[in-house]
């Protein structure tokens, strides 16, 4: 994972929400561009995980990011 991707899906519009996956097998999930921030420096990121908590993250344990609401889409059958 390169930080230009976060910053890609952090910027992208209209935004999607995305999860970050770490090393430890944690997951964050992203669902509003205001629930990510990143230090100056780039190597740490700050995600709202609800109410007043905050995950701090080090971008180093990052392995992944996958984009969507975290829900399997069922597709219909054409049978009706």
């Amino acid at each position: 994972m390169t930080t230009e991707k976060l910053d890609e899906l952090h910027n992208v519009r209209p935004f999607r929400p995305f999860t970050i996956h770490l090393a430890d097998c944690t997951k964050h999930r992203v669902v509003s561009p205001g629930f990510l921030s990143r230090t100056q420096g780039g190597r740490t990121a700050y995600v709202s995980t609800g109410g007043e908590h905050t995950a701090i993250i080090d971008l180093l344990h990052v392995t992944k990011l996958t984009i969507g609401n975290g829900t399997n889409k069922r597709r219909r059958s054409r049978d009706g």
